[in-house]
């Protein structure tokens, strides 16, 4: 058994080797934060805030103007389509006008090519009215078709049937005006004037130069005249009616679509 002296004797210098460590070692308590960080984190969380108002203003608008700019567009689209209707309907009427007079030259024409062989002839006043002849000429209306292709607003047309409606209208036109002009300069109007050659329909009985025009239904000349005539009228007045109809087809869609887009 240990005496009771030792036992206090080891105890004591237990003890007073834990009081030196605890002397010589610091004591350890919580870690501080460092000292920049009291100072930036108020105004990390500010510029953060007002950073996402910024984006979000930016953001906003640009929404709002593509909202606007999408409804400008829509009203010009609405726009050009109104005018080119109006362009397309105001074709048809010229066209329907020009071949109503066409027609009825070509009517007076064949009742001409029918008093070659009638027995007896028409009289000479009745014939006279039948060579006073001429054509009427007509292009279609393509000031707001070129107006889109030449400005380049037609990316505003949404409608992908549309846009090619109006690529082909504009040519179908500029091809439809070349064709008529060779067929009026190089045929139609060198038939009228060899027509006129032969007599002047104006002209009286007393007028000096003035032609009986059944003297003239024995004349080989004037018959072969007066085909030729026929003939370059019907071929013209055949190309207005085929303008006519795409004129017409055009119309007819631009207008449903313009109706379903208001409805």
């Amino acid at each position: 058994m240990i005496p009771d002296e030792v036992q206090d004797d080891v105890r004591d210098t237990v003890n007073e080797g834990e009081a030196r460590k605890d002397k010589n070692e610091p004591e350890v308590g919580p870690v501080a934060p460092p000292a920049w960080s009291g100072r930036w984190s108020p105004s990390l969380r500010w510029f953060g805030a007002e950073f996402l108002v910024v984006v979000a203003g930016v953001l906003v608008a640009l929404a709002l103007n593509a909202y606007v700019g999408s409804r400008q567009d829509a009203a010009r689209e609405q726009a050009y389509l109104v005018q080119f209707a109006a362009d397309l309907r105001q074709s048809e009427q010229a066209f329907a006008a020009v071949i109503e007079q066409n027609e009825a030259d070509i009517d007076r024409l064949q009742r001409l090519s029918g008093a070659f062989t009638a027995t007896p002839p028409p009289p000479d006043s009745a014939l006279a009215r039948l060579i006073s002849v001429g054509f009427s000429t007509n292009e279609p209306m393509t000031g707001t078709g070129r107006a889109l292709l030449q400005t380049g607003d037609l990316h505003l047309i949404q409608d992908d049937s549309i846009r090619s409606a109006v690529i082909g209208f504009d040519a179908e036109s500029q091809a439809f005006a070349e064709r008529a002009r060779l067929v009026e300069w190089n045929w139609l109007l060198p038939a009228v004037q060899r027509l006129y050659s032969f007599t002047h329909p104006w002209a009286q009985g007393d007028h000096p130069f003035a032609v009986p025009v059944r003297d003239l239904l024995e004349e080989r000349e004037f018959y072969l005249a007066v085909q030729d005539l026929l003939l370059a009228f019907d071929n013209y007045v055949r190309m207005q009616r085929s303008m006519l109809e795409d004129i017409q087809a055009t119309r007819a869609y631009v207008e449903r679509t313009l109706d379903e887009t208001t409805a």
